[in-house]
């Protein structure tokens, strides 16, 4: 965990040292406003100890490609919000505990092949605030947000049958791995003319509520055993995009 926050704190850090000995006293506009698209992979950083019945929850792979579209308002001469979403394409690996038919397994294959790559879409959302680092043609923005993400599908199963002793025997599994997340990053942007430039950005995502998933056993509807996997530390990931923007308004007037 250390050296994760350690790397964001180098987020905020590296600017200030990067335009250190770049003259950023330039008369620059109070607003405009910023688009750009970004391509790139997210790299998934699963928990490092897994807890008993890890294996509840479905997983995915290490490194998935992502594709990212972010706007941003620069309202001020040191502050800007932002709001971007990012869709990234992964197959979830499904736990074996998940068993919700012949038939819905079929249709859903079904329809995974049919709409490729869309079924395999897992979107995220973000908004924050951005701090201005500005010079002639880099210009480099620090940011923190909240926003909400998917890391899995929403999933839910249940199947009875009757037992040597003609008890009803009923098993229901449920996981839930959509929730509400934290970001910290850093866009760096390169002009390549008064209304367009080529942009890196670097996105780490915290997750503030846990991916939880269950698996309930009852007999003649008493529950008689319980298993639940609850963890905050899943879809821990970083971004790292390339891309191209442009912007609507007068980044700045330079002046030498």
């Amino acid at each position: 965990m250390s050296h994760i926050y350690m790397a964001i704190l180098g987020l905020f850090v590296l600017p200030h040292l990067l335009f250190a000995q770049e003259d950023i006293s330039t008369s620059r506009a109070d607003s405009y406003f910023k688009f750009d698209l970004s391509v790139g992979p997210n790299i998934d950083f699963p928990p490092s100890r897994q807890p008993e019945h890890a294996g509840l929850l479905s997983s995915r792979p290490k490194t998935a490609p992502s594709f990212q579209f972010k706007a941003s308002y620069l309202f001020s001469s040191k502050l800007g919000a932002y709001t971007s979403l990012r869709l990234d394409f992964y197959d979830e690996k499904q736990t074996q505990l998940y068993d919700a038919g012949v038939i819905s397994d079929l249709l859903e294959g079904i329809f995974a092949e049919t709409f490729r790559p869309i079924s395999s879409v897992k979107p995220s959302v973000d908004a924050g605030l951005m701090y201005r680092i500005e010079g002639r043609r880099w210009s480099m923005y620090p940011s923190i947000g909240i926003g909400h993400a998917t890391y899995a599908a929403k999933r839910q199963s249940s199947r009875s049958h009757t037992n040597d002793d003609r008890q009803s025997v009923r098993v229901t599994y449920q996981q839930d791995a959509s929730f509400v997340i934290a970001t910290a990053g850093l866009s760096a942007n390169y002009f390549i003319s008064p209304k367009s430039f080529f942009t890196v950005h670097t996105k780490y995502q915290q997750p503030l509520q846990p991916a939880t998933a269950s698996i309930i056993k009852e007999i003649d509807n008493v529950q008689v055993e319980e298993q639940r996997y609850s963890r905050r530390q899943v879809a821990r990931n970083v971004y790292i995009g390339l891309g191209y923007g442009f912007l609507l308004g007068n980044k700045q007037k330079y002046t030498r």
